[in-house]
């Protein structure tokens, strides 16, 4: 139920910046926020504050530098739609944006992954999906979100499979993962993949590395 609403109200995000965007398109520079997500400055954060952020997000309006400060609430120092999302969600209090900066994302480890393991993955991902059909090896692309307990975490991408462009998320245990694509985050385990959520349950990854895998996910370092 938890995951219907908050894939609800993604879209309803997306929808409200097509339909408000031409009557607050000034709003955002008009007054400067002095509370934390309070990019319009009436003391409250609002739906209207997520809209203005989610316009900055998409190069459609410019902060000022207070709202900037007001508008960064992963403290990364980007403005995103992940940001403008975060503000919707404290807006209706299903979030708060203290989690976050208690928080330290920790150094991946290894940083990159050697070349055999890349190479491994790779062949198990194409073994797992062993489509009969498949007559030239497919194109597998991996971006790597750390390893955590012997797991691997990672968005495996390839040339013979098709992941549409949507807005979804996903809540384990209150860490939210935000997503623009529906590829899907992977966690490889001795030539086996599950999904967060499963590895999470079966006590392959802990809370804190939720947020660390959050952390690389939203930001894409």
């Amino acid at each position: 139920m938890k995951n219907n609403i908050t894939k609800i109200l993604s879209v309803l995000l997306c929808m409200a910046t097509v339909l408000i965007l031409p009557s607050i398109a000034v709003s955002a520079s008009a007054v400067e926020g002095d509370k934390f997500g309070d990019l319009n400055g009436d003391g409250a954060v609002t739906a209207a504050d997520a809209i203005i952020c989610l316009q900055a997000s998409s190069k459609l309006t410019t902060l000022t530098e207070k709202q900037k400060k007001a508008a960064d609430v992963f403290g990364d120092g980007e403005i995103t739609a992940a940001c403008a999302r975060k503000i919707l969600r404290v807006s209706l209090g299903l979030e708060n944006f203290e989690e976050e900066f208690m928080f330290t994302p920790q150094p991946k480890n290894p940083a990159v992954l050697s070349a055999e393991q890349e190479k491994r993955i790779k062949e198990d991902w194409v073994a797992t999906w062993n489509q009969e059909w498949i007559k030239q090896e497919p194109e597998v692309k991996l971006k790597y979100y750390g390893s955590y307990n012997g797991c691997i975490v990672l968005v495996i991408k390839d040339n013979h499979n098709t992941y549409p462009t949507m807005v979804w998320d996903e809540n384990i245990s209150g860490v939210v993962f935000f997503n623009l694509k529906g590829s899907g985050i992977q966690v490889w385990n001795n030539g086996s993949f599950l999904n967060l959520r499963s590895a999470y349950e079966q006590g392959l990854l802990t809370k804190e590395d939720l947020w660390n895998i959050e952390y690389y996910h939203r930001t894409g370092k």
